[in-house]
């Protein structure tokens, strides 16, 4: 088995088995990654990557924005709204070429990923002790 044969094989079997709230996690944690690379390739002038991450981005967004319950969480609708502006900010990084525009999303993104970690590991905790 190659080296990107068995990290594709992790991936699948990461994702496969996550609960819900670490499927949440990952998505950010690849949500940071894609924004983090497009800052970097839009300050290096490599537009076509930046795009392609910005793309990625606006599209984990997308399923992020789907999947928010409104009746589940009454904070959804802010967070719908976050979400939103989030992802004006990214198209406008693309049209403009403004690696500053990312910035704050990014700065963003960590912030809301942290959270969002510590709710998964709290959670994985309460499993492990009702287990």
């Amino acid at each position: 088995m190659t080296l990107q044969a068995a990290q594709n094989w992790y991936v699948e079997e990461t994702v496969a088995t996550a609960t819900p709230s670490r499927l949440l996690c990952l998505l950010y944690d690849r949500l940071a990654r894609d924004l983090g690379q497009a800052r970097t390739a839009l300050l290096a002038g490599r537009r076509g990557e930046a795009e392609a991450k910005i793309d990625h981005a606006c599209d984990i967004f997308s399923e992020l924005l789907t999947t928010l319950d409104g009746d589940m969480w009454p904070g959804a609708g802010d967070l719908a709204r976050i979400y939103s502006w989030m992802v004006g900010q990214l198209i406008a990084a693309r049209v403009r070429g403004d690696a500053a525009l990312v910035v704050p999303v990014h700065e963003l993104v960590m912030q809301l990923g942290s959270a969002w970690h510590e709710v998964a590991d709290s959670l994985d905790g309460k499993a492990a002790v009702s287990a």
